[in-house]
């Protein structure tokens, strides 16, 4: 009869692992558990809180309201340069994840400025809130766009400008008929 010898086993070695390696293997388990539950709840704050300042603004000019009065003549260096002055609405759409609070927008271009009322307003997610404007347009302008600065406080707490694009063609289209 043969006998076989296990080359990888020492002789009299014991089959089963010491107790300490078993100790060691599960507290090495069981940080890296709780490392792991760290590191997630700690990304779950951090997305939160990128969450709340994430903001998305779109500005739609309303023409409801529109007054005016009419195009007058101003002396800039040496020429005259008609501009019409109106009282309009602006509706600040949030569509952004996290309420914004709005504390006032405005928009500087060559021969077109724009101005809110004065009054702040909070926007829920997914919500708007229409502003009073005033828009001074030169008889002379033609862009269509310009980009406005809406001042607010996101739900981080952080006040900062965001800017936004604006189609403002549908002001420039009924001051043109005054100009």
């Amino acid at each position: 009869m043969t006998t076989l010898i296990d080359l990888d086993e020492q002789p009299g070695a014991e089959k089963t692992p010491p107790a300490g390696r078993i100790r060691t293997i599960l507290a090495a388990v069981a940080l890296l558990a709780v490392g792991a539950a760290l590191g997630g709840l700690g990304m779950h704050r951090w997305q939160e809180r990128a969450d709340a300042s994430t903001v998305s603004l779109i500005m739609v000019p309303d023409l409801s309201g529109w007054q005016g009065d009419g195009v007058s003549p101003a002396a800039v260096a040496d020429r005259v340069v008609y501009s019409v002055h109106v009282i309009g609405h602006m509706t600040v759409i949030n569509a952004g994840p996290s309420p914004v609070r709005v504390e006032g927008l405005s928009a500087r271009a060559a021969g077109f400025t724009l101005d809110d009322s004065g009054w702040p307003s909070q926007i829920a997610s997914h919500g708007s809130a229409a502003f009073g404007v005033r828009v001074m347009t030169e008889c002379s302008f033609t862009s269509e766009q310009v980009v406005a600065t809406v001042r607010l406080t996101d739900a981080a707490g952080d006040d900062r400008g965001v800017p936004v694009t604006v189609n403002v063609a549908p002001w420039l289209k009924q001051a043109k008929e005054w100009c």
